[in-house]
């Protein structure tokens, strides 16, 4: 008996995964593509199939929902196995089979049991490594037949069925293939958890094939946008469907087209089973005669160029090299001219294929550019020249690659490449592998696209050694655009280095080519990465020699893109009106070039710029005129871009109906755009953009949902700098919608993510945010890292974040400064702003307005400092206030009066100063001499703020020094003028303050607390973090603020007694109970809480046993549960009911 070794088994199942995989996607290619196109009723099947469902079988390769993934590796193995299972018992039915002796019956029952036993195992690691060999794509892509035969070559070549009879190895031939596709099908059609995930992976597989498929090919818009809009109504299904594995739906998208698939496929096996029968004969003739048909090549005649134009030809081509296109354009027309009167086809066609080159890469007029080249290939087909024919559709392809139309650029190229192969001319292979590279490349099919440039490299490199001295300098442009189109992947990879050395390689076979444009190009690319690293004196040579280039030949648009490398660098180093300029002569550059996108680019810049600087009519102006360009032209994103711009002024200046119109506006433009999309990275960007619309407009859930869908398109093509960008756009929702765990740990991932990349600015951002959240949380150490590092990458870098994080830094470093124990207490901080105000009494309220907010750290490093029971009263009127504190007296060491009444606003101030007192506010030495030219302090306020603004805008501090004097009228005191502008205070503030003596204030112990609560949405809340950081009790008089965030964990009702100061000298020893209790509710758990509470009832009642008939309090003592920044915290609050 003949025995199939484990050795010989792998090396099958090795080849028969190749076949597995090659089988499913001719399927996926024609039986199940005509059967789901028709079930969903697709109006461009029959082309599609026709053509042979060439993306669809290009995403069972490529895509993320094909083989490569898991799920579906998985349902093909299992598909395989039974695959073989149904195979042996359907041989063993056939009298054939019955007839053969016992040993070889059992040589085959041994073949399938080894081949199935080591399947299990080694099938899915076969998978993974058919995948990564090149071949599969040449046999998917060629013919089934033709890519049959050459993997049962493969099979037979290893000699491991020659020792089985005839008969079988012409059934297992017959039937393997047609098998696999049955029983993959099958395993799809199973209703299980498992089978369910391949089945939604592969939805998604034939919702993006069919729709790449329906976009290549060509046939009337209104079919394809009929097809596409029924698609987009599937994809919507499919993403609503994309979590539910459990069970199966009625109806689901494709099933009726995957079941009449099945049943398609079983009436094919049935058909060869009747039919098995031994052919070698029949297939040996024809392939005879098959082989005499090709070898008859019939002999065409292509016409000859005349010499006259050739040196015409080579006269406009060295001009276009040297950057001179109209120049090239008089030659070529010239040479048209005579080929005209030559009445020679192939010259013409080939002058306007020159022609058309000029209105693609000079003009940028694709459609004026296709249409010659349509004339020309028409031409080149009647000559049957090939090698013209190629050239041609590898024109198509690169134009229609530019203009986004990636699928048609594909199928333009794949056909050029086939022609080129067949003509094995290297040098034409590798300019279309570069080609298709750059397709893949549009794509974000980053890992592909470095793949083509490096076959291209070499095929490019090959033939520079080779020469003539023309083929040298194609040879050399290809190298250099291969090194080119790499360095700027790496770029976006964030590989710096890789990036460098590549634009580096790039220049150096640049100027071999002597193609000046691209010289050009490549030095722009290193300058602006040299800018980038803030490596200026490096950046600034390439920079000045390609401007130079781009000057000498013309090209205004390259010419403005070197001065927005300079403008930028003038707006990141502070010098806003410099870089305005030079936007300015960018655009009029554009302008006269007459590029429409260049034009939109500026005119949003400048509009962006003027929006930052607050003047929002210059910039609706700018962001007006690119909207209406943009509708003109039909540049969607440039509209899209244009009317979110407007939105956010509409949003800023709220106006929120102009800023929702707007944003609907565009979303539903966006919307529009997503479909007829065929570049990921750029659709990704497009669902991250509605996202972003869907965010201003306030609706955080949709604005989410939009944000997620991004990152996953650009996590399917590995697209770095997308997926973190959408990370933190996610993590900042995620605040928004107050879930701050999920929002802390998805920085957290963020930072870890891009951690060591070159995305600075993104670095910078997210150490930001993540030193705030620490901060919130009183992990200031930490905060002080983060904030440090942003400030380092912002210095280094020349970031625009660098005052968002100077001002982190300073509330750090307010937070830091509570912390420690202030440098005056309380009394002393009291003192002196009495000595301030009797030194020149006419100033008080200025004086008291700048001591607040100089002194403002200070004051709440006391409040936070001071050990006891400290009392937060939320009440408006003074009054009030006076009374309850002196009730409190008792049991409290500070009440502090908080105001809800709207704080005033800023206001210009001129503040006397003692001379000779040390200044402990913020404040420039730079002096305004002669405000008033007397006494500055009496002067008009309105008249002194124009004379003050001209110099205060180069101030960065809140005050200055004048060289003014004022003197009191009432003190006689003489002191210096202080000039600047103060947040002021609530009336409340003055009246509690400047109506009491300073010995009030201190035996009293009270004061103003300097809280804006009138911001706080929820006043509850914001009161409860606000006194839970300074270690103080809000009372609230009547009720508890409503709260949709905060939780009543426990609350009870006492009355507090009232005691005077004799009654409390004899009580102090309960007294200090009850003030023990109270501190210790400060810091409850959920699980001590009732205790606390119970524990202090007890002392007060006590205290009440022993102060019979004295007045009490009514108080509610309510212990709250709220959140904090990254969990839920609790805190004791009062209210007076009394």
């Amino acid at each position: 008996m003949k025995v199939l070794t484990k050795k010989h088994a792998l090396n099958l199942l090795e080849i028969l995964a190749t076949v597995s995989i090659t089988g499913v996607g001719f399927a996926i290619g024609g039986t199940i593509g005509a059967a789901v196109m028709a079930g969903i009723g697709i109006n461009l099947s029959t082309n599609i199939i026709q053509s042979g469902g060439a993306k669809l079988k290009e995403r069972w390769l490529t895509s993320n929902d094909g083989i490569l993934n898991h799920d579906i590796q998985k349902a093909l193995s299992h598909a395989f196995i039974k695959a073989l299972t149904h195979l042996e018992t359907e041989y063993f039915k056939l009298s054939e089979a019955d007839a053969l002796p016992k040993n070889e019956k059992e040589s085959i029952k041994a073949f399938f049991k080894e081949l199935k036993e080591e399947a299990q195992e080694a099938f899915p690691a076969f998978l993974e490594k058919a995948m990564k060999d090149q071949e599969i794509k040449e046999y998917l892509y060629g013919g089934q037949e033709s890519a049959t035969d050459k993997l049962w070559e493969r099979i037979n070549g290893t000699n491991l069925l020659c020792t089985y009879c005839d008969h079988f190895r012409d059934f297992f031939h017959n039937n393997l293939l047609n098998e696999v596709q049955l029983w993959f099908t099958e395993e799809l059609k199973t209703d299980s958890k498992e089978s369910n995930k391949a089945w939604r992976a592969f939805q998604r597989l034939l919702l993006e094939g069919i729709q790449a498929d329906v976009k290549a090919v060509q046939a009337s818009q209104d079919l394809i946008q009929r097809d596409l809009q029924t698609l987009e109504v599937l994809r919507n299904q499919l993403e609503q469907l994309k979590d539910t594995i459990d069970h199966r739906l009625p109806n689901e998208p494709f099933q009726g087209g995957l079941e009449k698939a099945i049943s398609d496929m079983r009436v094919v096996l049935q058909d060869v089973a009747k039919t098995t029968q031994r052919t070698e004969e029949k297939v040996d003739a024809i392939a005879v005669d098959v082989k005499t048909l090709l070898d008859a090549k019939t002999e065409v005649k292509i016409p000859k160029i005349p010499d006259d134009i050739q040196k015409l030809f080579d006269e406009g081509w060295a001009l276009r090299s040297m950057g001179k296109f109209e120049d090239a354009r008089t030659v070529f027309q010239k040479s048209l001219e005579l080929a005209t009167n030559y009445d020679n086809d192939l010259a013409a066609a080939r002058a306007k294929h020159r022609l058309a080159a000029i209105m693609y890469e000079w003009d940028k007029n694709f459609d004026a550019a296709k249409n010659l080249l349509k004339e020309c290939l028409q031409a080149y087909r009647a000559v049957h020249s090939e090698k013209d024919i190629a050239a041609a559709l590898q024109s198509f392809g690169m134009i229609e690659t530019d203009a986004g139309n990636l699928d048609q650029a594909d199928a333009y190229l794949s056909q050029a490449l086939e022609i080129k192969k067949k003509r094995e001319d290297k040098l034409d292979i590798a300019e279309t592998l570069h080609a298709i590279g750059w397709v893949e490349d549009h794509r974000g099919h980053l890992k592909q696209a470095l793949e083509l440039y490096d076959q291209a490299l070499k095929y490019f490199l090959g033939e520079c050694e080779k020469g003539p001295a023309k083929t040298e300098q194609e040879a050399s442009l290809g190298v250099a655009n291969c090194y080119h189109h790499k360095a700027m992947i790496y770029e976006r990879q964030g590989k710096i280095e890789n990036a460098e050395s590549n634009y580096l390689r790039a220049l150096e076979w640049c100027r071999k080519s002597g193609y000046k444009p691209n010289i050009g190009k490549i030095l722009f690319l290193l300058a602006e990465l040299k800018f980038r690293e803030a490596q200026y004196e490096t950046g600034i040579p390439f920079l000045d020699e390609a401007f130079g280039i781009y000057y000498e030949i013309g090209d205004r648009a390259w010419q403005a893109r070197c001065f927005d490398i300079q403008g930028r660098l003038n707006f990141i180093l502070g010098q806003k009106d410099k870089a305005t300029e030079i936007f300015k002569s960018a655009l009029q550059l554009v302008e006269e070039s007459g590029d429409y996108k260049e034009q939109n680019k500026y005119l949003s810049k400048l509009g962006h710029i003027y929006m930052e600087d607050g003047q929002f009519e210059k910039a609706k102006g700018y962001f007006e005129r690119a909207k209406d360009l943009s509708l003109r032209e039909e540049l969607l994103e440039g509209y899209v871009a244009a009317v979110g711009s407007l939105a956010e002024i509409a949003h800023i200046e709220k106006n929120l109906d102009e800023r929702n119109k707007l944003l609907s506006d565009c979303i539903e433009t966006l919307e529009k755009l997503l479909p007829s999309t065929q570049s990921e990275p750029r659709r990704a960007y497009i669902i991250g953009q509605i996202g972003f619309a869907y965010e201003i407009m306030g609706n955080f859930q949709k604005a989410l949902v939009y944000y997620q869908k991004s990152k996953a398109a650009f996590e399917s093509i590995s697209n770095t700098i997308g997926i973190a960008k959408c990370l933190g756009s996610i993590a900042h929702l995620k605040g928004l919608l107050g879930k701050r765990n999920e929002e802390f740990d998805l920085y957290r991932e963020l930072q870890k993510f891009i951690d060591g990349s070159s995305y600075y600015d993104l670095i910078a951002e997210v150490n930001m945010n993540l030193g705030e959240i620490h901060m919130r949380i009183g992990n200031l150490d930490e905060a002080k890292i983060l904030f440090g590092e942003a400030e380092f990458l912002c210095q280094r870098y020349n970031l625009h974040r660098l005052p968002h994080v100077k001002e982190s830094i300073r509330r750090l470093q307010e937070q830091i400064n509570l912390r420690k124990p202030p440098a005056l207490n309380f009394k002393q901080l009291i003192n002196e702003l009495f000595e301030l105000i009797n030194w020149f009494p006419e100033a008080k309220d200025s004086i008291f307005r700048l001591w607040m907010w100089g002194r403002k750290e200070a004051l709440l490093g006391n409040y936070r400092n001071t050990v006891g029971i400290k009392f937060m009263l939320c009440q408006n009127d003074v009054d009030t206030f006076l009374k309850i504190s002196r009730h409190l007296q008792t049991y409290s060491d500070l009440c502090l009066q908080v105001a809800s009444s709207e704080y005033p606003g800023s206001v210009i101030d001129l503040i006397p100063f003692p001379k000779n007192k040390e200044i402990f506010f913020e404040c420039s030495l730079v002096t305004i001499k002669e405000v008033a030219g007397g006494n500055a302090w009496m002067m008009n306020k309105e008249n002194f703020f124009e004379i003050f603004e001209k110099y205060y805008s180069s101030i960065v501090t809140r005050y200055i020094l004048t060289s003014d004097t004022a003197r009191s009228e009432s003190t006689g005191n003489e002191g210096a003028i202080i000039a600047g502008w103060s947040l002021d205070l609530p009336d409340q503030a003055h009246q509690l303050i400047l109506s009491s003596s300073p010995a009030e204030l201190i035996d009293k112990k009270i004061f103003f607390l300097p809280y804006e609560r009138h911001l706080a949405n929820d006043k509850l809340l914001s009161d409860l973090r606000h006194s839970k950081e300074l270690g103080l009790i809000p009372i609230y008089f009547g009720s508890l603020p409503n709260s949709e965030s905060v939780e009543v964990l426990t609350s009870t009702t006492i009355g507090l007694p009232v005691l005077l100061p004799d009654d409390a000298e004899h009580q102090r020893k309960q007294i200090r109970k009850v003030k023990h209790s109270f501190s210790q509710m400060l810091s409850v758990t959920k699980e001590s809480a009732q205790s606390s509470l119970n524990n202090f009832i007890f002392e007060i009642e006590e205290l009440s046993d022993i102060c019979v008939g004295k007045q009490s309090l009514k108080i509610q003592i309510y212990i709250l549960d709220f959140p904090s920044v990254l969990k839920r915290e609790l805190h004791i609050a009062l209210v007076m009911t009394d």
